[in-house]
């Protein structure tokens, strides 16, 4: 079925009409990008005013609230676990042991494909540990590389000596 937009006069499915159970038809009467173009161009007019007011609720609950939301969003944790996290890490990435930085979050490792949360890393480790696609084969054929350069040099490791002890 189509229907005739009343703003830009253009004949369209009615999947790009926005829903409205109120009518008869189920949508409204302008369609998609016509409701897109006018509410951009309210935003633009408007840019000063929203900006104020994020900022004002952001000032208010110290980001607490968006935080809370995006890890739940995206991670499916709450603020409080995550800091019960960070907590637990004692404030340090679970690869590095290096205490976070007070401008940065540690990031929340997850599995990508479970989604299952791993712990929270800093910034670099957790983009080495996305650069070798969390391949474990990789991984420890950087632990062999790097042993076999470093074994003459005086450089220490802060895990345990065998790294065979991890298996």
């Amino acid at each position: 079925m189509t229907k005739q937009c009343t703003k830009c006069k253009e004949i369209k499915e009615l999947n790009l009409f926005i829903k409205k159970n109120d009518i008869a038809s189920g949508v409204g009467s302008i369609c998609k990008t016509c409701v897109n173009k006018r509410c951009n161009a309210w935003n633009d007019r408007h840019r000063d005013k929203i900006n104020a007011r994020s900022r004002e609720l952001y000032k208010n609950d110290n980001g607490t609230k968006s935080k809370n939301c995006q890890l739940k969003h995206m991670y499916g944790i709450t603020l409080d676990q995550y800091n019960q996290m960070l907590a637990d890490q004692q404030d340090k990435c679970a690869i590095c042991f290096r205490k976070r930085s007070k401008s940065r979050r540690l990031a929340v490792d997850h599995c990508h494909k479970t989604g299952k949360v791993r712990g929270l890393l800093c910034t670099r480790c957790n983009l080495a540990f996305g650069y070798v696609n969390e391949n474990l084969d990789t991984i420890l054929g950087m632990v062999d590389y790097a042993r076999k350069y470093f074994e003459h040099s005086k450089v220490e490791s802060k895990r345990l000596k065998p790294y065979q002890a991890i298996f």
